[in-house]
């Protein structure tokens, strides 16, 4: 209450004088004094309402006032708040507080770039073309069969030739690749002397004409002097004899895989019922890191 008296020291006394360091008042004349000193609540809020500037005459300037050269406790939160704000952000200095919270964020020139973070597309994934290389690469599939076919077959180089029996409409795809094909197929041939012979060969949009020009991915024969209906697995092979390493394919490139059926012998191999002949077939893109 403003009736009561205060007894304290003279703040325009000279402290290291006991005889004149003594002071009576009563608490109205000590707001006023508080009020008048140098630094005060109303001038401190005065400095806070005039808003953040990049003077000194605002909050900017109350922070820097108020946090002082030898900060400690809460002074030295006030220094990292103007630190951060002043751009010279570092993680070492900050305060736990303000450290826990700014680690929840990334910035945004460190997303999606080398020595970052990976970005994530519409379905909350990872781009393929952030993914690394796992081993020698990594494998996009299994891709089943788009299309099959039933039908008989005879010698590739003559009657009515290898017959396609099954495709993989695959076409562009993400990353520069080799294809890898595995099958399980049953087949015929109706000679002691035929031999059931399947071939999936690669090519660039889809065919309708077996050609030995375009890349052989995999391959699978039947026994010798077997007649009737016999399981042939179909698995990759090298394109040529001595190949060594393989070729790759670009992401452009309009990818179909086509399995044909054909006799190696006098015979006529044949897939009857497709549906049950082929009893499982899978094609995988492998990446292949470019050059």
């Amino acid at each position: 209450m403003s009736s009561l008296n205060y007894l304290g020291t003279d703040p325009d006394s000279n402290p290291t004088d006991p005889k004149n360091g003594l002071l009576v008042l009563n608490t109205t004349r000590a707001k006023n004094i508080v009020d008048n000193f140098a630094v005060t609540r109303g001038k401190t809020l005065g400095l806070i309402q005039s808003g953040w500037s990049d003077g000194q005459g605002g909050f900017i300037g109350s922070l820097n006032y108020l946090a002082g050269s030898n900060p400690t406790g809460s002074q030295q939160t006030l220094q990292n708040i103007l630190s951060y704000k002043n751009g010279n952000y570092d993680p070492c200095i900050q305060s736990s507080a303000i450290s826990s919270e700014l680690e929840k964020y990334i910035a945004t020139n460190k997303i999606g770039v080398a020595g970052g973070v990976a970005a994530t597309d519409s379905n909350n994934r990872v781009p393929v073309a952030q993914l690394p290389s796992m081993g020698s690469g990594y494998l996009i599939g299994p891709l089943g069969l788009s299309s099959t076919w039933s039908g008989q077959a005879t010698t590739v180089n003559s009657g009515a030739g290898p017959l396609k029996f099954a495709e993989w409409a695959i076409q562009t795809n993400a990353i520069n690749f080799q294809p890898l094909v595995f099958m399980i197929v049953n087949a015929a041939t109706d000679n002691m002397l035929g031999r059931t012979v399947i071939e999936v060969r690669l090519s660039n949009g889809p065919t309708n004409t077996y050609s030995t020009v375009s890349p052989l991915v995999a391959m699978g024969t039947g026994k010798s002097y077997y007649t009737g209906m016999q399981t042939i697995s179909v698995l990759p092979c090298a394109t040529s004899s001595g190949q060594n390493g393989f070729s790759s394919y670009p992401p452009t490139y309009n990818t179909y895989l086509t399995a044909w059926l054909y006799d190696a012998g006098i015979g006529t191999s044949k897939i009857e019922n497709v549906g049950n002949a082929v009893v499982t077939a899978s094609a995988f893109l492998m990446r292949v890191l470019a050059a």
